[in-house]
């Protein structure tokens, strides 16, 4: 049975939506439900409120008629995906959606780091193994700006603080790009409960590492990335280790790269679920938090129809 709702939508937005299938992140899970422009509608006005907001998220931003307008899927209780549209008029969700966004999306980074920890922790005590957080944000993309790689780092400990407190004894290893920056932070972290690697290290996991996450290893430590993914899949006698991929950088600019790398690539992120994303583009979000919806969209106004047939 067809099933349609009308949603509230700017028209640019249909850009956002083939902008989260292109995300191969999201594409791991089932395909979304197609969205359609709804007949006559007239193209409204788009009020850029995020660009150039440090997080595009600020509360003055999203008084300004932002609300979600569609959630597309829903975290079963075993950690996997649903499908799960709702039904329900305009007219009676509008003011409950503006105070959703106003609830839901975080109002700074150190807030969403916070938040994507507790995500992620949680998805590990429901059985989850492989766990994908990121920030998809400029603050946190371009590393060569001066101060850039020490910001994510200071992120970065909120995340792994707020994952150890929910995981409770469980021993956490992180893992940084390399060796030098594992140094680096393990000098200027004291007194932390997890300990510390790098992707370079001859043994980057041990027997005794419960858990294991990885801080923003880009497309050049992929190969590494697998071996450790390889390492913590277990076998008949032993229970595969959570593994947490926080920012993941693994697609290439380069044009060259060959077919085997991007296979690689794919073959692993499909075995990873996104349990928090945080993507901000000019009129609108993509969030996504476990527990609740996988994929939710925070948008200006216009009309549009989500259809699920």
């Amino acid at each position: 049975m067809a099933m349609a709702t009308t949603m509230t939508m700017t028209t640019g937005s249909m850009a956002l939506h083939h902008a989260a299938l292109a995300n191969p992140l999201f594409c791991a899970s089932p395909a979304l439900p197609p969205l359609r422009l709804a007949a006559g509608t007239p193209g409204a006005a788009s009020t850029a409120v995020l660009r150039g907001e440090p997080l595009a998220l600020r509360r003055e931003a999203r008084g300004a008629g932002f609300r979600r307008f569609a959630k597309f899927r829903q975290f079963s209780q075993d950690g996997t995906d649903e499908t799960a549209v709702e039904e329900g008029g305009v007219e009676d969700a509008a003011a409950e959606e503006e105070d959703d966004a106003e609830q839901i999306l975080p109002q700074n980074l150190e807030t969403a780091m916070i938040h994507a920890g507790e995500a992620a922790g949680l998805y590990i005590n429901s059985g989850g193994t492989r766990v994908i957080a990121e920030l998809l944000v400029p603050e946190l993309e371009n590393l060569n700006e001066d101060g850039a790689q020490q910001r994510v780092w200071d992120l970065s400990r909120l995340f792994l603080d707020t994952l150890q407190e929910t995981l409770g004894d469980q021993r956490v290893k992180a893992i940084f790009p390399d060796a030098g920056v594992a140094a680096f932070v393990k000098y200027q972290w004291k007194d932390v409960p997890y300990v510390f690697g790098s992707l370079n290290d001859r043994r980057p996991v041990s027997n005794e590492d419960e858990v294991v996450v990885l801080l923003t290893p880009d497309h050049q430590g992929l190969p590494d990335v697998e071996r450790i993914n390889t390492t913590l899949a277990g076998d008949d006698d032993t229970p595969a280790r959570p593994m947490v991929m926080l920012n993941p950088r693994l697609v290439s600019g380069d044009v060259g790269i060959g077919l085997n790398v991007r296979r690689m690539r794919e073959r692993l992120l499909s075995k990873f679920t996104t349990v928090y994303s945080v993507r901000p583009l000019q009129d609108a979000t993509i969030f996504r938090q476990y527990p609740g919806y996988a994929l939710q969209l925070f948008c200006e106004h216009s009309s549009i129809i989500l259809d699920n047939t």
